[in-house]
């Protein structure tokens, strides 16, 4: 039989974000840069929005009065264009404000390249230290070998030359550039120092014919070999220490980042505050000259002016909710976390992110959107807000950040001749109360590029 068709009434419930919640959520978890190129899309495209000169001038004269004389003040265009630079002020400030944003540190090629410009070599000699250059790699060492590199070019060189260029590359910025493996860019930057002490000459005998044995740090056993004085072994490791076994890891070909702080947490009167930091965004309000332009508009303009007034004022709102659930998020942090602030990393606690929501009031998710990517400026640098989250790391209330911090200054105070075996440290913290497995231990001194206590002896 065919089935029957009916109708049934019912009653659900559904949770359904509304445009506004899901504007401010969107906020919330972009960056403090990202924030900013949203800002300057709003400035273009909505002329109702405009930056607040005289809220952010009094802001910079209060900050900057006792060091930086008053700027003159902008004078605006008289007549027919004074309506019309009204209206495009936001939009011209806020170019004018990222403007600055847009800088990036040359790459380690870029630099090279723009040094060996600068040497006036032949158009021949030019191509083939263009192709060293290519063959450097991030960490500023040649892995090519210079044969195999004349042969892939037009036309094809003597080995010779290639290796006159290469020398030349070698004594460039940044110092060990281009070197085929670490003790050719040890002697090249030892061989480039201008002051040269009473333990150069030792710190090149060893780079060159003893670096494995030096590398284990062995004073007697240098000693012995090179029948220098201990005192001589000692003052050559220190200098071959300060060298820099990887010249090119200082350049990245990535654009540089900058990070503007969210907030700043200072101590004032004796007492811990958070306060967002005024110079992360620009001040923002809706056109003053709104109800001008209202009334002389057509009938056709008038919505499109109400409806950007409307939006203006929606996004204003959820700028003001993202920077209030920042500063409740900060403040709740800088409860929790007193003891860092006022003694370091090695009391920082355990803190989870529904930890810091059910406090709050809010959901987990709008803690993760509020800490992610956001920085605080404190005494101990710029963190990320993530930083104060971290899991219990042992039995008790410190942190994995906390316990990092206490295995870093116990390997700091040992005896360099005696140094302390992971056993030995997982035992020095059970003695503090924390109790941490020794494999655990050996995890978090990795994680700090510590090496284990025989790469760290020092031996008599």
């Amino acid at each position: 039989m065919p089935s029957k068709q009916s109708l049934h009434l019912g009653v659900s419930q559904r949770l359904k974000m509304t445009a506004r919640l899901q504007e401010s959520l969107r906020l919330l978890q972009l960056p403090s840069a990202e924030l900013r190129q949203e800002i300057q899309e709003q400035l273009y495209s909505n002329p109702m929005l405009e930056i607040d000169e005289e809220a952010s001038l009094a802001e910079n004269e209060a900050e900057h009065a006792d060091t930086e004389p008053p700027l003159p003040p902008v004078q605006s265009p008289d007549g027919p264009e004074a309506e019309f630079h009204s209206l495009r002020r936001g939009s011209d400030l806020a170019a004018d404000w990222s403007a600055a944003e847009n800088v990036r540190s040359p790459s380690l090629h870029e630099h090279l390249r723009w040094q060996l410009g600068l040497a006036h070599l032949s158009a021949a000699d030019m191509q083939i230290g263009a192709a060293l250059i290519d063959a450097i790699d991030g960490q500023g060492l040649l892995r090519t070998d210079c044969a195999e590199l004349a042969r892939g070019l037009k036309p094809v060189p003597a080995v010779a030359e290639v290796e006159a260029v290469l020398r030349r590359i070698q004594h460039l910025d940044p110092p060990g550039v281009g070197a085929r493996d670490l003790r050719e860019c040890l002697l090249i930057q030892l061989d480039l120092l201008t002051e040269r002490g009473e333990h150069w000459s030792a710190a090149r005998r060893i780079v060159e014919r003893f670096l494995p044995q030096a590398s284990r740090a062995d004073l007697r056993l240098l000693g012995k070999q090179t029948s220098y004085s201990e005192a001589q072994v000692r003052g050559a490791l220190d200098l071959i220490k300060r060298l820099n076994p990887r010249p090119g890891a200082n350049f990245s070909e990535a654009e540089t980042g900058y990070i503007i702080p969210d907030l700043t947490v200072a101590k004032i009167d004796g007492q811990w505050t958070v306060q967002l930091c005024a110079e992360s965004l620009p001040r923002l309000r809706c056109h003053s000259e709104y109800g001008v332009y209202l009334s002389r508009a057509a009938a056709g303009d008038r919505d499109y002016l109400c409806a950007q007034m409307q939006a203006a004022k929606g996004f204003l709102r959820s700028l003001a909710q993202r920077q209030e659930t920042l500063l409740r998020v900060a403040r709740a942090i800088l409860a929790k976390q007193h003891a860092f602030f006022e003694h370091g990393s090695e009391r920082l606690c355990a803190l989870r992110l529904q930890d810091l929501a059910a406090e709050l009031g809010l959901h987990e998710s709008t803690i993760s959107r509020a800490t992610q990517q956001k920085y605080l400026s404190c005494p101990a640098g710029i963190l990320e807000l993530r930083f104060f989250f971290s899991a219990r790391g042992a039995e008790g209330a410190n942190s994995a950040t906390a316990i990092r911090a206490l295995i870093a200054r116990l390997i700091e105070g040992e005896d360099p001749q005696k140094p302390l075996s992971d056993s030995a440290l997982a035992a020095c913290l059970r003695e503090r109360g924390i109790a941490v497995a020794r494999r655990t231990v050996a995890k978090y001194r990795e994680m700090q590029g510590i090496g284990p206590a025989r790469l760290r002896r020092r031996f008599a």
